[in-house]
């Protein structure tokens, strides 16, 4: 097992396991780790060669100060005068499509007062470890050692002696990953008193009223076909909270065509400004998956030549064959529906993220409402599909990361 932070010059990841155990936990929301979490932000925000690492630079963002103090605002309004105290260890096994996930659970672990163990990926990108020799960097400052004392990030292969070793330190474990990832991370013990967050494969999808469409502006076209891409195109769109079906909701006609159409091209513009250049794999998995969908009877046609962006799969009969579907890369299925209503006709457990755009308030909370035995966890304009949250897939962090002391 490789150890990853903190740097330490000898010692197992063992040793340093039961030394982190021994420590207190800090207070939720201690100032040193409000300053930590802080500093780390702004050198984010102030290194160059973060740049070209967007979701970072947008991890950096939530990481902000201002959004800290919001966060704690949330936690003692939702604990009152209740008494919450960390749970201890926290165990985060962070995925390997979407790797810096970890950093939000982990803050948000740390924020309430938790120590933390978090296990990478041995298939880690350039800025995980970028990003990592930044941690370094920061705890080096004799005032952040607590937070240094108190994290271990380690890194290995699958290797469930490792996983159990590592599992019984902890009180919480929390596994990012797909279902079989979870299926085979489950398999391995905890402590008696331990309990469990797991984050599995998820199916998001947006929906769009036709009619809000009809009086946008230049300005506003390039804003919504910015925000769509920023929610579907990061994470080479494998995000568990990036769309992979575009609902078009309105009466179907020729002007809702060329809505659509206009729609795509706008989407199309933005995807060559960001000079985003896909391997030839990308290209070629696009058009052998959209071939496959067709002769299958999933789609009915494809909209798009093969070279172009976005790439478009056009649905009249509904098959739930498409949420197993992985194929990133800006490959897209689209559907017309005549009303909103018919929404949740096509909503699963395993559905999580609904963007939405052009609709009343009003219609968005029916919606909600008409959910009750189905999936979606979340409800959001289009351009806040990654936009964490300390509520994610109907889990509370706060809630789970604490345990409550009954006063009576």
């Amino acid at each position: 097992m490789q150890v990853l932070f903190p740097d330490v010059p000898t010692g197992s990841w063992k040793e340093q396991a039961d030394s982190m155990r021994k420590e207190r936990p800090l207070k939720a929301f201690d100032p040193i780790t409000l300053e930590f979490i802080h500093s780390l932000s702004k050198r984010i925000l102030t290194d160059r060669k973060f740049r070209n690492h967007a979701e970072i630079v947008a991890m950096a963002h939530w990481l902000r100060k201002a959004n800290l103090l919001q966060l704690e605002l949330e936690y003692h309004t939702k604990r009152k005068d209740r008494v919450w105290q960390p749970r201890g260890i926290v165990l985060h096994f962070a995925p390997s499509n979407v790797d810096t996930i970890f950093i939000y659970s982990w803050f948000l672990s740390l924020l309430v007062g938790n120590k933390n163990i978090i296990r990478l990926s041995q298939r880690r990108d350039e800025q995980m470890n970028i990003l990592i020799d930044l941690l370094k960097e920061v705890v080096k400052e004799e005032k952040f050692h607590p937070i240094a004392k108190r994290t271990l990030i380690v890194s290995y292969q699958h290797e469930d002696l490792l996983t159990e070793q590592v599992s019984s330190f902890c009180d919480v474990r929390v596994i990012w990953g797909g279902d079989q990832s979870i299926r085979s991370i489950r398999k391995i013990p905890l402590p008696p008193r331990a309990t469990e967050m797991v984050f599995a494969n998820r199916f998001s999808l947006t929906a769009i009223n036709i009619d809000g469409l009809a009086d946008l502006n230049a300005d506003e076209w390039e804003k919504l076909a910015s925000n769509f891409y920023n929610d579907a195109y990061w994470f080479n769109q494998m995000a568990c909270s990036s769309p992979r079906l575009v609902l078009w909701v309105g009466e179907e006609s020729s002007s809702s065509t060329t809505l659509k159409d206009l729609f795509w091209s706008r989407l199309g513009e933005v995807v060559k400004k960001k000079g985003i250049r896909w391997e030839a794999a990308v290209g070629i998995n696009r058009i052998t998956e959209g071939y496959s969908y067709a002769a299958q009877g999933m789609v009915d046609h494809l909209s798009t030549a093969l070279t172009d962006h976005p790439y478009r799969a056009n649905i009249s009969n509904y098959s739930n064959q498409i949420k197993n579907v992985e194929c990133g890369g800006g490959f897209f299925f689209e559907m017309h529906l005549d009303k909103i209503e018919k929404i949740p006709e096509f909503i699963e457990k395993r559905d999580q993220t609904l963007t939405v755009f052009g609709f009343e308030k009003q219609k968005i909370n029916q919606l909600a409402w008409e959910l009750t035995d189905k999936g979606i966890d979340r409800i959001v304009p289009v351009g806040q599909a990654l936009n964490f949250s300390e509520v994610w897939d109907g889990y509370d962090f706060f809630v789970y990361f604490t345990r409550e002391i009954s006063i009576k």
